[in-house]
């Protein structure tokens, strides 16, 4: 009942229209993300030794990057990093298209996770202050339950995708950034 009061306001207007956009953007980052494993162990043949070190690379990327990202909604706010970090998120895939090896992934896996720790960290700022207090509960609650289910999504979609372009995980992160590019080209006018 409190939850649903928020909503008829207009600051609960604007924080439902942000969990939507990022539940969109799950929704068009899982349409390739579960499949860069896959494309890292079977195409580019990585041992098992290459696809841990990739994978360090983008924890690394978010170890370093995130007190850069607070410092930066310190000093300019959490909306216009948000901003800044979809972008960013959207062009995560793009070395995907062109990765021959384990040195175009070191960068494209780091990138990923200097991408991601901005998204973590300036939507939970832009969230937080898109709510009051006695709302958080509910307010991240449905963003728990809204990105999970377009992760879902996401992910069934890139298989059924892959079902009918087997192997084709090039295709798949092309589609994603496109995907991902739509949403972060209408953030601007979602974030209040």
């Amino acid at each position: 009942p409190q939850f649903f009061r928020f909503l008829s306001t207009a600051r609960g207007q604007n924080a439902w229209r942000l969990l939507v956009a990022g539940s969109a953007l799950q929704l068009a980052t899982y349409v390739a993300s579960p499949y860069f494993s896959p494309f890292m162990l079977q195409e580019l043949r990585f041992t098992y030794s290459e696809y841990m070190i990739a994978t360090l690379c983008v924890v690394a990327g978010k170890f370093l990057m995130l007190p850069t990202w607070g410092r930066a909604i310190d000093r300019h706010g959490a909306r216009p990093v948000y901003l800044l970090v979809v972008i960013l998120v959207a062009l995560v895939p793009v070395p995907g298209l062109w990765a021959r090896n384990l040195w175009w992934v070191i960068p494209a896996q780091f990138f990923s996770g200097v991408a991601w720790s901005g998204f973590e960290v300036s939507f939970f700022s832009v969230l937080l202050h898109s709510s009051f207090k006695r709302t958080r509960v509910y307010i991240f609650a449905a963003q728990n339950v809204l990105n999970g289910t377009c992760q879902l999504l996401g992910g069934v979609l890139g298989g059924l995708a892959l079902t009918m372009a087997p192997g084709q995980f090039r295709w798949i992160f092309g589609v994603s950034v496109l995907l991902r590019l739509l949403v972060a080209l209408c953030m601007p006018g979602v974030l209040p």
